[in-house]
């Protein structure tokens, strides 16, 4: 698949969210909202909490340990994206980001994204490039120099004029 998002959801530990170290060929993001987790990786334990943001990159080895939801809820964000090998060559973000500082422009625009994912209309390989590529642009602000990047309506009627117009390379 290239330059796809296969999956946008959010999640709670009401199911099992732990899963034991594994890999895939996909990047996958995990934004923490609340609770705290474990993040298992090359045989060590980082632990993380709330405003977190977890990269993970194609065939790195990793799992997840969340508590039990008696003891502390958790909810996360969680997107899946497949990439050409031009993107993938771009994508060098640090494992853990810490977005407390700017936690608010960082869940309003995992709200943008997910609410755009989630839209059915929205389909074209265009779109899907957009939004993909806010999300990656807006990641890299986020870990940069720490500073929030603003979510705008605007990027979403952007994302549907371009699903709706083009049907070609642009």
């Amino acid at each position: 698949k290239m330059n796809s998002i296969e999956n946008a959801c959010l999640y709670t530990n009401a199911e099992p969210l732990s899963a034991p170290p594994h890999r895939h060929e996909y990047f996958q993001f995990v934004y923490l909202y609340t609770g705290h987790a474990r993040l298992l990786l090359d045989g060590s334990e980082k632990e993380y909490g709330a405003h977190a943001l977890v990269t993970i990159p194609p065939a790195m080895r990793h799992g997840f340990v969340y508590p039990e939801p008696c003891e502390t809820e958790c909810r996360i964000f969680e997107l899946k994206i497949f990439c050409d090998r031009d993107t993938a060559a771009r994508i060098q973000f640090p494992t853990l980001i810490d977005c407390s500082p700017f936690h608010q422009d960082v869940e309003s625009s995992l709200a943008m994204i997910l609410n755009t994912h989630r839209d059915s209309r929205i389909r074209s390989p265009h779109a899907i490039s957009a939004l993909l590529e806010y999300f990656l642009i807006a990641v890299d602000a986020w870990c940069g120099a720490g500073k929030p990047f603003i979510r705008d309506d605007k990027i979403y009627k952007a994302i549907v004029y371009l699903d709706r117009h083009f049907t070609s390379e642009i």
